[in-house]
């Protein structure tokens, strides 16, 4: 199955007849093993019971994926499925958990998902936890993602801002610099860092829309300002295209004299 990933085969099942060696009389037990790559970042390897459903189409979801796969990118819910198990994960694992207690490796934590409000009479950012994954409007996605660890058993929190490269090569209009100023804010508001990953061709360039991106870039960079003044801390990790706009934010918010935050810069970017 590793070496299998390197083909760009998304998922391999492949099905057993297993012995028991201290009841070697009874039948064998049928499993699947599944390992699948959806997103070229690891493998996931699953142990279930076998499935004879007929293959159905893939999901929306699935096919931004593949989109973002194809093009040498990550999608960012795959990044928030890498931090956290999320219920539905749990749900799955437990349903998927073998007679022998064998379950499904999932990475621990958990997110929530934060949006501007669908009638935008506010400005600050609203839970909208339990949204289907890829229902995100612009190119921005954000939210509190909790990590436990040995030295923080009820999790590490921080607020998770990401990019879709999949709208625009991630180009930043009046839509995504609003939500990321509401990611700063709620950073602020709840004394949280910001992890930032960002993937981004700059401002928008368009038929339909001018200086008014560049204004909107300008509001972001005032923000990062402010809030690493007050000691913000925001961390950035760069794996991907970085230019324009998203480049100059990188800056301010890692390299000026009071920033507190880290710069990653991965073989990547």
């Amino acid at each position: 199955l590793s070496n299998i990933r390197y083909l760009g085969v998304e998922k391999t099942v492949v099905r057993l007849k297993l012995l028991s060696a201290e009841r070697p009389d009874d039948p064998p037990r049928e499993v699947e093993v599944v390992g699948s790559d959806l997103a070229s970042s690891r493998l996931e390897l699953t142990w279930r019971r076998p499935r004879r459903q007929p293959l159905v189409p893939a999901s929306p979801y699935e096919r931004k994926v593949a989109e973002a796969r194809r093009r040498g990118l990550v999608y960012p819910y795959e990044i928030i499925r890498m931090l956290s198990s999320g219920d539905e994960a749990r749900e799955r694992a437990a349903e998927e958990t073998e007679d022998d207690g064998r379950r499904p490796v999932l990475p621990v934590g958990s997110f929530e998902e934060f949006d501007l409000p669908d009638d935008r009479k506010g400005t600050d950012a609203v839970s909208v936890a339990g949204r289907a994954p890829g229902q995100n409007p612009s190119a921005i996605v954000f939210g509190i993602v909790s990590t436990p660890t040995n030295k923080v058993p009820e999790g590490m929190r921080r607020v998770l801002l990401l990019s879709d490269p999949t709208r625009g090569m991630g180009a930043l209009a009046g839509p995504e610099c609003d939500r990321i100023i509401a990611a700063i804010d709620l950073a602020e508001r709840l004394s949280l860092p910001v992890e930032w990953i960002p993937v981004s061709g700059g401002a928008r360039i368009a038929m339909n829309s001018g200086t008014e991106n560049m204004d909107a870039t300008a509001r972001v960079v005032r923000r990062i300002v402010t809030f690493t003044q007050q000691s913000g801390v925001i961390h950035l990790i760069v794996a991907g295209i970085n230019v324009g706009a998203q480049s100059y934010w990188d800056a301010l918010a890692t390299m000026l004299m009071h920033t507190k935050g880290v710069l990653i810069m991965t073989p990547e970017a």
